[in-house]
């Protein structure tokens, strides 16, 4: 897995390796590019506000003065007023204030504030996207609820907001994954329109699994962007370019070299299994030159060598010719003498049989 991630991040010219990962091994890659963003977007944002408010307790004990809401009226004598650059919270239980919806300034607040949460006594007005008032805000009425309600009974209630908290946890990474699988079939389609253009022969799966492995750098800087507290909702786009773009340079770099090195080893393998064959025929050939010599009874002969004039024969030689005059009684008729005097040897030593290489016998 590490490997795969280097490959992905800084070899460009390997993402053809990549190709052949198994479907195990790719959807593990996925899974840990998705895990990194649901940590850097969630998990570790919100668990070092956690940490420096001291828990949701701390916080609300340190922050909330004390209220009461009771026969649907709420009374927080000291009232609550926050702000920060994305959020705004007034609560105002005075008889005089009422919220009023429709005003210019009420709108104007929900139009620039990402969370905006504002209450009378009769009722808490809270918005969670900063997209105008439209109808993005929810409204509660206090006359709706019955019971009893103060601050204690409040953090009283605080320890049972772990098990909520871990369960928006899980559904909020299984919605990161499916995200991270949705829009890499959007940039699959794109990466594919890219592979057309350059002439490159890939299929739609291929381009899906090269686009994820392109994603990790993308991934990993605006996780590190967020991380380091700036907005990255602004960072889709580029983020898209960069991926086509690792996309476009690694079938430049990888793919298309991969397929020449593959074209080259198929070559080398046709030469290597050809080259046996053709010694193969060669040998085949040389067997048939010698069975049509034998066949027809002819054999290359060699000229003897003619001795000089005058010259003695070996003792051997006079061996032999005395054992033939004493067997047969008459001495050998011997060839006739050359002008030059030399004698050429007359008999020729011929192959009775003939045994060729593939075992074949006459």
């Amino acid at each position: 897995m590490i490997r795969d991630f280097q490959i992905a991040l800084f070899r460009l010219r390997d993402y053809g390796k990549l190709l052949r990962r198994s479907l195990g091994r790719f959807i593990a890659f996925c899974l840990m590019l998705s895990m990194f963003t649901w940590l850097a977007i969630y998990v570790i944002p919100i668990g070092a506000a956690w940490i420096r408010v001291g828990g949701v307790r701390h916080f609300l004990d340190e922050h909330i003065p004390d209220f009461t809401l009771e026969n649907g009226k709420l009374s927080m004598p000291k009232g609550l007023h926050l702000e920060g650059a994305d959020y705004y919270i007034d609560i105002n239980t005075s008889p005089e204030n009422k919220i009023n919806l429709e005003a210019q300034e009420t709108r104007t607040l929900m139009a620039l504030k990402t969370v905006v949460l504002l209450g009378d006594a009769d009722q808490l007005i809270m918005q969670s996207e900063g997209t105008g008032i439209g109808s993005r805000y929810q409204q509660i009425r206090f006359n709706e609820i019955s019971g009893y309600l103060n601050k204690g009974v409040l953090l009283s209630l605080t320890r049972y907001l772990y098990v909520p908290m871990v369960l928006v946890g899980i559904f909020l990474f299984v919605v990161t994954l499916i995200g991270f699988f949705f829009f890499n079939m959007v940039e699959a389609l794109l990466g594919l329109i890219i592979a057309r253009v350059m002439r490159v022969p890939l299929r739609y799966g291929e381009s899906y699994r090269l686009v994820a492995y392109a994603r990790a750098t993308s991934t990993i800087l605006v996780g590190l962007i967020n991380l380091a507290g700036f907005d990255t909702e602004l960072l889709l786009y580029p983020a898209l370019v960069l991926d086509l773009f690792i996309f476009y340079r690694a079938l430049q770099a990888g793919l298309v070299r991969d397929e020449e090195a593959e074209s080259a080893q198929s070559a080398r393998e046709l030469s290597i299994r050809t080259a046996p064959r053709d010694a193969a025929e060669t040998a085949v050939d040389v067997r048939d030159a010698e069975y049509n010599e034998a066949a027809t009874g002819t054999e290359p002969t060699a000229e003897a060598e003619k001795p000089e004039s005058g010259a003695a024969l070996t003792p051997e030689a006079a061996e032999n010719g005395a054992a033939n005059t004493s067997e047969s009684g008459e001495p050998e008729p011997q060839d006739a003498a050359l002008p030059d005097g030399g004698a050429e040897e007359a008999d020729k030593s011929t192959r009775e049989d003939i045994t060729p290489s593939d075992g074949w016998s006459f």
